[in-house]
């Protein structure tokens, strides 16, 4: 038991709904066909949370560890019910993001310490 097990509910609780806005995060699954000539099938899962829409500092767009078109999707990962990977989107009201892969030294998708939010490095 640490001292951090708690902290991801309580952020959920205190800044749910006053920081974090409603969003959902899409999933694509690709499924190979029992046999070989068959299509292989796709499915799509929603899955909603509490999201919002950040933009990374100057260090990390000035060492080029980052895009300039990249932004930083925060998630309360205590309001998901599946962990975000690179090719998901997520949208948050009208705007949608796809949640890029690993490059320039930054990783697709972080979590915190207390495994209250995951961090995203996405794209439209």
């Amino acid at each position: 038991m640490s001292i951090l097990d708690d902290v991801a509910g309580i952020i959920a609780d205190a800044a749910g709904d006053l920081v974090f806005k409603d969003a959902t995060l899409t999933k694509t699954t690709t499924t190979p066909a029992a046999n070989p000539w068959d299509p292989p099938t796709t499915s799509t899962t929603a899955y909603t949370c509490k999201a919002l829409r950040d933009t990374f500092g100057a260090t990390w767009l000035a060492g080029g560890l980052v895009d300039a078109e990249d932004v930083k999707v925060l998630i309360l990962a205590d309001t998901l019910s599946a962990t975000p990977e690179a090719g998901d989107r997520i949208t948050i009201g009208s705007d949608t993001w796809t949640i890029v892969p690993a490059g320039g030294g930054k990783a697709a998708v972080g979590v915190d310490a207390a495994n209250a939010c995951f961090e995203c490095r996405a794209r439209k």
